[in-house]
């Protein structure tokens, strides 16, 4: 009885060690994909936010060359607002496709 007592506690003791090791794996796997997608993405997001400031001063100057060319700077303005209107419209229009690209391209990162 008392081999049977030792053997079980010895299955217990290696049970709860491979849970532990195998907790620690998928933890430290997760760490390492996480830091894959943010190092991935971060470059990204420091391009976009400097796209975006290259688009807004060239936004500035097409609206007021555009006003200056249509009399009235503010007409410049009108003109550059609903270009960006119609370009709204149309990533509307298609955001289920866009949305699903971006959600396939994060996926395949994450399990690449």
């Amino acid at each position: 009885m008392n081999e049977n007592q030792n053997f079980m506690d010895n299955l217990l003791d290696k049970a709860e060690d491979l849970a532990k090791t195998s907790f620690e794996l998928m933890r430290l796997k997760m760490v390492d994909k996480l830091s894959e997608v943010l190092s991935s993405a971060l470059p990204g997001i420091i391009l976009g936010v400097v796209m975006l400031f290259m688009v807004l001063m060239l936004s500035i100057a097409a609206s007021l060359y555009l006003g200056d060319l249509a009399g009235q700077s503010w007409y410049g303005f009108l003109i550059v607002s609903g270009f960006y209107l119609m370009i709204i419209i149309i990533l509307y229009l298609f955001r289920a496709p866009v949305k699903k690209r971006i959600s396939d391209t994060i996926i395949k990162k994450t399990l690449n």
